[in-house]
Parts: structure tokens; sequence; C-alpha cells
């Protein structure tokens, strides 16, 4: 059988095939495609892209009922357009990396090597030929020989891969690449990136398509301290409900500090958020997931408009010995923590008679402890805000509307991913506004 890549003529502009991805779609990338660096093998890649892997992601698109959004690495890397730092961020953050290493090319090999290890998420490294080279690392996975006699079985691979790769935040982590498990203390993560401290958050609404009128779902990343008029904070507490000192820089240390009473000399002269902690919620230890509504006093309730606080168990002892410290919850306990918290609120909606607690704020839970699992952390939480408004319960719900906060750009993008592959949400239209 002819390849029918070798009936293409020669005189086609390398532009043609790819172009400079823009900042909003590095952010949104899926998948990440590292193509040939040669202009023939290019080409030739492009043609193979058109028969085999862009049908492959279309069905996963039908899979998965996701919006997959593919992006080209070597536009990044090359002159006139090269951007490193794009590259090295969508290389990490994309949920699948496709790198064409037929015929051994070294450029191609060079930036998959960095993807396996920048990133625990997967990789496959494609050779359209028989090449039997030796290759200079080990791959995490390898289609070999995908000319066309073979191509429909590489695609049937290919959209399997694509769609496990987009449905793992409900199934847990992904395996690790071998060689990030080798070096995980040099692996890159994003959590870094700039801070919003100071900056009160916009708040981009999202809407429940089954539930059109309310609940309101929002967006919003900025300084906590800056949000004004939502009746519920959500205050991610620790196992033992022991808040955090007054003037550490945590949801939990700035929700003591802005309840409490001072004198002028900046002495703390009643420390009323740890009093109501400890009066109203349980002594000793609880379980993960655990939620419980303490009043508020202070700045708290007087400047930031706020009626009470929702304390939740997000973060647990890891052991009884000195030492043994504590871990953000993941999976399944995220969900119960978002769950839980509304059920609390809602409990107090109705044993009060009137919709006194309508609007709810809840920092991201389990984002900073264990930064490769902050992307399905997130994905946990907005799922369980969904499901929540589309039970039985969550329809007879008071609560008008929640929005998740987050601090950096790295939470915005995440934040704003999960909401975009929920099939359920949808944006409202116009621009940010104030609060919920």
């Amino acid at each position: 059988m002819a390849d029918p890549d070798s009936q293409n003529p020669f005189d086609e502009d390398p532009h043609d095939y790819e172009h400079t991805p823009s900042q909003d779609e590095i952010d949104d990338a899926d998948i990440v495609l590292i193509s040939p660096f040669e202009f023939h093998a290019k080409r030739q890649f492009h043609r193979f892209k058109e028969r085999v892997i862009d049908p492959a992601i279309e069905a996963a698109r039908r899979d998965t009922g996701q919006d997959i959004q593919v992006v080209v690495l070597n536009p990044l890397v090359t002159e006139p357009s090269a951007n490193l730092e794009m590259a090295y961020r969508v290389l990490h953050q994309a949920e699948l990396c496709i790198a064409d290493i037929t015929d051994c090319d070294h450029r191609a090999i060079a930036f998959f090597s960095m993807r396996l290890t920048l990133s625990p998420g997967s990789a496959v490294a494609l050779d359209r030929t028989r090449n039997r080279t030796a290759y200079p690392l080990h791959m995490h996975d390898r289609v070999e020989n995908a000319r066309p006699p073979h191509e429909e079985e590489v695609g049937a691979r290919l959209r399997r891969m694509i769609t496990d790769c987009m449905n793992r935040g409900r199934k847990g982590n992904p395996k690790p690449s071998p060689v990030f498990q080798e070096l995980e203390a040099l692996s890159v993560n994003l959590r870094g990136s700039p801070r919003k401290e100071f900056m009160p958050p916009d708040f981009h609404q999202y809407r429940l398509i089954e539930r059109p009128d309310t609940p309101r779902i929002a967006i919003a990343v900025g300084d906590i301290r800056y949000v004004r008029g939502i009746d519920v904070w959500v205050n991610p507490e620790n196992t033992k409900l022991e808040m955090a000192r007054e003037f550490d820089p945590s949801i939990s240390g700035t929700i003591r500090h802005l309840s409490s009473n001072w004198f002028s000399g900046g002495t703390i002269s009643d420390d009323y958020m740890r009093r109501q902690v400890a009066q109203r919620l349980p002594g000793g230890r609880v379980h993960p997931g655990y939620a419980g509504l303490t009043a508020c006093g202070g700045d708290l309730k007087s400047k930031n408009g706020v009626k009470a606080v929702a304390h939740v168990a997000a973060v647990e002892l890891k052991g009884d010995h000195p030492g043994s410290g504590y871990e953000a919850v993941s999976g399944d306990y995220i969900s119960l923590c978002v769950t839980n918290v509304l059920k609390e609120i809602d409990k107090s909606n109705r044993n009060w008679g009137r919709k006194t607690l309508r609007t709810v704020i809840m920092p991201l839970i389990g984002s900073y402890a264990s930064p490769h699992l902050a992307e399905v952390n997130i994905g946990c939480m907005v799922r369980a805000l969904v499901e929540y408004f589309l039970s039985d319960i969550g329809q007879t719900s008071q609560i008008e509307g929640v929005a998740l906060l987050g601090y950096t750009d790295e939470d915005e993008r995440l934040i704003r991913k999960a909401f975009g592959r929920d099939p359920r949400l949808e944006r409202l239209p116009g621009g940010p506004t104030e609060s919920l």
C-alpha cells in the first residue's frame, strides 16, 4: 500500500500546519502535541494527525462529553515566536502529551523528556516507522509502526488513552511517568504563580443548566480579606478543629484575626472565633469532612458582612506521634467536605425558618498541600457542588449562590478548567460582578 504522505507536494508553508497558541489556549490545553521539527517530517505528521489523531480526539469528545482543547508545542519553541515559559507551562499542565519521535527527532525527544520530568501526567511517544533505534530514555508509553495498515488500531488506542486522561479526575490519580517517579524532587509545579494579595475578587457567574434560576455558582480569585456581603465564609480546618494563629497567612488565621476584638496597641481583647469553636463545635478529634457552623464577630461581621462561618475538617492528622503532622484530604473526602458544608447551611436555614444564609464563599480544599492533585481536587469540589444542587435535598435548598475562591493565577486556571469540563454548568452572560 502506498504511503499517502508521500503523495503530497513539497511547496507548502510550514505555518499552514501550526499556529502560535494564545495564553488562553495554553491555559485551557488538554492535549499538547510535539510534531517533528524538520518540515518534510512535520508535513507527514500533520497528515497523520488529520487521519488518525483528530478522529481519535473527536471520538473522545463524544465519549467524555468534554470540549478537548489541543495545542501544538513547536511554535512556542521556534523563532521568531519562541516563548519557552509558555512551552514549559503547557508541557506541565496538559492532560496528555503526544510526541512524534519518528526517525529519532532529537528535539522532539528533548521536549518529550521535559514532559516526563515536569509532570506526572500521561505521555505517549509516537513512531510512525519500524524504527528499532534504542531510545535515550525509558518512554512512558510508545506507539510504534503507526503506518497506514495499522492506523485504525493506533487510533483506537489513542482514543482510549485520551478518554482515560480526560476522566482521570473521576478515577483518581494518573499513573506517574517513570521519570517523574524517580525525579519527583526535581519536578516543577505551578502553584507559585502570582498571588492576588490586596486584590478584591471579581465574581464570574455560572448557573446550572437544569436549574437556570438558582443557585448561582461562581469563580472568584482574590484576597478573602476584601470579600464583602457574602453570608457564610468556609474555613478549611484540621480534624482537631484547632484554628491557626491570628497572624498566620491562612484562611483560618485570617478568620480568627478578623473576628477578634483588639486593644489600640494591637493586643487581642477577645479571641471571639476561637471561643466560638470551643463552645459550639465538638472537642477532640472529628472525622474528615465534618462541618459545623458558628457565629462571627469583630470586623468579619461589621465590615465584611459575614453572618456565619462554616468550619470543615479538610486537613487530617497523619498520626499520634510527635512530628506526625497534617495533610489535606483528597478525593471522596473533598466531596464530603463540600456536601456537609451545604447541608449544615441548609439545616440552619430550616431551623431559623427563613433564608438567613443565602450566599457562601468556599476556599479551595486540597490544592496546596499536594500540588499535583490540585486539578483533581478542584474537580471534586465542582462536581460535589453541582451534584448537591441537583439532588433531592438540593432541590429544596435556600442557598442562592456559592463561589469557589482562589488566590493565584494558577487557581483561576484550574477552577475555570473544572467549570468548563462540567457540561451541567454554563456561564452567565455579562462581565464579572463584585459579589454573588
